[in-house]
């Protein structure tokens, strides 16, 4: 089944076609009864995309992929480890401010 145009295509073979019984369906695009034999419409859309990627194709964009996330995982690290070391530096001044004020109180 090799459809070139949407003239080709019928109802049955749209992606948007939701058989009911046995000749006639409804098509969801359209909220509407259709027949299965009906010439497809504008919006109609092959039920296989025939876009599909190769082996190859989808095996050479893996190491960019992994790339990517790799890249962006080493982000999130540095970003995390910035977060971290000033989350630290506060608990230190917090704790070193309420010391402080503790200590004055007992001079007292």
């Amino acid at each position: 089944m090799n459809f070139s145009t949407n003239s080709d295509l019928t109802c049955r073979f749209c992606r948007h076609y939701n058989p009911v019984g046995r000749r006639g369906g409804n098509c969801q695009k359209l909220q509407a009864s259709v027949e299965a034999t009906w010439s497809a419409c504008t919006l109609a859309v092959t039920a296989f995309n025939r876009e599909w990627k190769t082996p190859t194709e989808i095996t050479n964009s893996i190491p960019v992929q992994v790339n990517s996330l790799a890249s962006q995982i080493e982000e999130y690290e540095e970003l995390y480890e910035q977060v971290y070391e000033q989350m630290v530096e506060q608990m230190a001044e917090e704790t070193l401010a309420e010391n402080t004020s503790m200590a004055f109180a007992r001079l007292k």
